[in-house]
């Protein structure tokens, strides 16, 4: 527990010195843990850690999650430090990996997850299942859903069309 207290001491020692910027520009390093935002920002172009649920606007950069991050857009790599996973409102751009990947708006990249719930994916989707609301271009996975597919493999595979293979 104190290692734990010292990381966060560390962690926020670093990022508070960053909150001096100007509203409009977006926060380079930024450490997020349940109602808590350092610096408070909406918007993280940089890194991005946050602990059991951080949430965030618009991130472009390396998110790092010990628990869940939610953000309303982000464009990079959603890293998941043991066992996490991502939440996207909007746009996704780039790798997510987590336990589960949710991303309601559309994805242009890969999702690697356990479980990937997702709208609409310009890209392929790994893991145990692919649940996707929209249109699919790859899903790979022992269970894959989607409205449209261009291409699944898996054992169980379900789409209402498909026009690849």
């Amino acid at each position: 527990m104190k290692t734990v207290l010292k990381s966060l001491a560390l962690v926020c020692a670093i990022v508070i010195p960053f909150t001096t910027a100007s509203a409009e520009e977006p926060a380079p390093l930024q450490f997020s843990m349940l109602e808590l935002n350092a610096p408070d920002k909406r918007n993280v172009k940089g890194v991005r850690l946050s602990v059991l649920y951080g949430e965030s606007g618009t991130m472009s950069g390396l998110d790092l999650s010990l628990g869940l991050s939610e953000l309303d857009n982000m464009t990079g790599l959603s890293l998941p430090l043991f066992v996490g996973g991502n939440r996207v409102n909007g746009q996704f751009k780039g790798l997510a990996m987590g336990l589960v990947n949710i991303h309601e708006g559309s994805d242009t990249g890969i999702n690697l997850g356990g479980l990937n719930l997702t709208n609409n994916v310009n890209g392929i989707s790994v893991g145990i299942a692919n649940i996707s609301t929209g249109d699919t271009l790859a899903d790979i996975s022992a269970v894959n859903i989607s409205e449209e597919s261009t291409f699944q493999v898996g054992f169980f595979n379900k789409t209402d069309t498909i026009v690849g293979v």
